[in-house]
């Protein structure tokens, strides 16, 4: 009996034993590997803690404190926000910790908090739509009980409604002078963040913004906000712009300036329709930025450069600052520099004294085999009457396009009366007078001098389709120097200035024979003018371009076909214009279009009087994937218009 007894005992205690092992399994989620899946945009869950471990490699979740028994949830973003996950309610010590990364060794703290509500915890931090989001919660060692874990993502909505100001075109505004009136109307909700109110510029009525890199005004900040719609007509003072026409895009609480965040900035940014800015500025300008020194070095893709700045200038430059930036392109046969990137961010410098010097390095990528060209004021913002100094290249050139005939300019002027700050009505003439050499031994015949605007001191010309001035044919006898001073109308080109840039016997021109050495010593075939003129156009613009119709459809390789009527409803007749078509991508938060290429060729149209009407074909292979495509009429910005805002259009294909 005794035996008996003892075996029951001994079964009855295994048993237990049993119970007690099953009682003391771990909770489901407790290794990150096994993390439980929570979704929608809030929340709550009740979970436990009680007998989870903590895993070999854990991170610690909270800086300087000693943590226990963890469990492991994971939560994908439904939308752009700011997120909360909080434990309080739970009823031990806990920590908490937001993370990203797929595995335990390779995971990004975003967020963590020891005490919030009590000895509870709550973190929040901004959320990028449709990340996934690792989150831990642990006890202070040895603490465990029951957890509840809740989240909530908030989204403020903030909506430009309207903004305005004066003076607008045709009266000038002056750089450094307060615009007349600056008005904004804004919709949103209560919040304690700062509201930025910004107003940017575009020559192409909003399609693309000019990179001036800042705003075109000092910035106003609303220092929180009552829900509902706002007004505020604050105070903004114009930075400087280079001269030109310009379309107002404003935006009121931009991602990334601290304010509320939003799932969708779509609605908070505009082009201002129906008016526009015309920039004058009328100081006479004293600083003169000099690029010296500059070093390229290459490894592969990888780039180093340097160089120094002075401003030999009589004062200092402007407060704002100024940006240095190298960019990568290629080259024409000449040497004219297209850019196709940069090899990073640029740097800005601010106020520069008379003989102040700023030493300039920056590290970044290229690809290879591109030309390299460091470039002073990049933005062209500094008031200069000479910025053939600010740059420097580094690159290689394409190979000749012909084999027997090498000219070359020899030296180019505008007289000093025509020249900055001189304004220059487009509808007069300007006489430039230059010097042109034939090294061979046989006579040109007619080749094409032309001359061309550029707003990089002559780095790169401008992509207007049609040169600065009417271009002329010449012909140089063989192994001669021909000098010639010539009156010449300027093409259509939009108010501002510019430098000028001459080429002779350009590479790829129609009843051009081509040129052995295009760019060469002792006179290449294309010269950079000294000084600048300046464009205004007195007339008031009368002609406004708008989309009748349009239609695009993506056909077999991807090839693009854009057909659509475009209509002058303006009260006056249009220039001729060029249309084009680019494939790119549309923020996801701002709806902001940025072109990744184009399209084909663009479509070059007549004058057109009131109410007439022209139809635009454009075809074009782009790459695979999922894009959106723009176009834009007068995409050169050729035709003096009222509006520019319905100049263009999106459509996702």
């Amino acid at each position: 009996m005794r035996t008996v007894a003892k075996r029951l005992i001994a079964l009855f205690s295994i048993l237990l034993l049993g119970a007690s092992m099953a009682q003391a399994s771990p909770p489901a989620n407790d290794y990150f590997i096994n993390r439980i899946t929570i979704s929608d945009s809030s929340g709550n869950v009740d979970a436990t803690n009680v007998d989870a471990t903590l895993e070999t490699g854990e991170v610690q979740h909270v800086a300087g404190i000693i943590q226990g028994k963890s469990v492991w949830w994971q939560w994908t973003a439904p939308g752009a926000g700011q997120v909360t996950f909080s434990t309080c309610g739970s009823s031990f010590d806990t920590l908490l910790a937001a993370y990203t990364g797929n595995t335990i060794s390779t995971l990004v703290k975003v967020a963590s908090n020891n005490d919030f509500c009590g000895t509870q915890s709550s973190v929040s931090f901004d959320v990028v739509a449709g990340t996934n989001y690792k989150i831990a919660v642990a006890g202070i060692w040895p603490a465990s009980g029951d957890i509840s874990l809740s989240w909530d993502l908030r989204n403020d909505n903030f909506k430009l409604e309207a903004v305005d100001f004066n003076p607008a075109a045709p009266d000038p505004a002056q750089p450094g002078s307060p615009l007349a009136l600056s008005s904004w109307r804004i919709k949103g909700v209560t919040t304690t963040k700062p509201v930025w109110l910004e107003l940017f510029a575009s020559k192409t009525g909003g399609f693309t913004l000019s990179r001036f890199g800042g705003t075109i005004t000092n910035s106003h900040v609303l220092n929180g906000f009552t829900q509902g719609t706002q007004t505020a007509t604050p105070s903004q003072t114009l930075n400087w712009l280079p001269d030109g026409i310009y379309t107002i895009v404003g935006f009121a609480n931009r991602p990334g300036t601290g304010g509320p965040t939003e799932s969708n900035y779509a609605d908070n940014w505009a082009p201002l329709a129906g008016k526009r800015l015309r920039v004058r500025n009328t100081q006479t300008p004293i600083s003169n930025l000099v690029l010296q020194n500059p070093t390229f070095t290459r490894n592969g893709t990888a780039i180093s450069v340097t160089g120094t700045v002075r401003n030999t200038g009589s004062s200092a430059t402007p407060a704002y600052g100024f940006w240095i930036e190298t960019a990568y392109g290629s080259l024409s046969a000449e040497g004219n520099f297209t850019q196709e990137g940069y090899i990073a961010g640029g740097v800005k410098v601010g106020a520069l004294a008379p003989n102040g010097v700023y030493n300039y390095s920056q590290t970044g990528t290229a690809p290879l085999r591109t030309t390299l060209a460091i470039m002073a004021d990049s933005t062209d913002v500094i008031p200069e009457t000479e910025e053939r100094d600010n740059w420097k290249y580094n690159g290689f050139l394409p190979p000749a396009c012909g084999t027997n005939l090498d000219l070359g300019i020899l030296n180019a002027s505008i007289a000093a009366e025509k020249l900055a700050p001189t304004e220059l009505d487009p509808a007069g003439t300007v006489t430039v007078s230059f010097n042109v050499i034939n090294r061979s031994s046989v006579t040109s015949d007619w080749v094409w001098i032309e001359f061309f605007a550029s707003e990089t001191g002559g780095l790169s010309t401008i992509r207007s389709g049609v040169p600065l001035f009417e271009s002329k044919k010449i012909s140089i006898p063989a192994n001669s120097t021909s000098p010639y001073t010539i009156p010449l109308y300027f093409e259509a080109i939009p108010d501002g200035i510019y430098s000028v840039v001459g080429v002779i016997n350009r590479c790829g021109v129609a009843d051009n024979p081509g040129d052995s050495n295009p760019y060469g010593a002792n006179g290449d075939n294309l010269y950079r003018l000294p000084g600048r003129v300046i464009l205004k156009n007195p007339a008031t613009p009368k002609a406004n371009l708008r989309w009748e119709s349009h239609v695009i459809t993506r056909g077999a390789n991807n090839l693009i076909t854009v057909t659509g009527t475009i209509k002058n409803a303006g009260t006056g007749i249009s220039t001729a214009f060029w249309t084009e078509a680019f494939y790119g991508l549309v923020d996801p938060q701002t709806g902001a279009f940025t072109p990744h290429g184009q399209i084909g060729g663009g479509t070059r149209s007549t004058r057109m009087g009131t109410g007439a009407s022209t139809n635009i074909t454009i075809t074009g292979n782009i790459p695979n994937g999922s894009w959106v495509i723009g176009v834009i009429a007068d995409s050169t910005d050729l035709t003096p218009e009222t509006d520019e805002t319905n100049n263009w259009f999106l459509y996702p294909i």
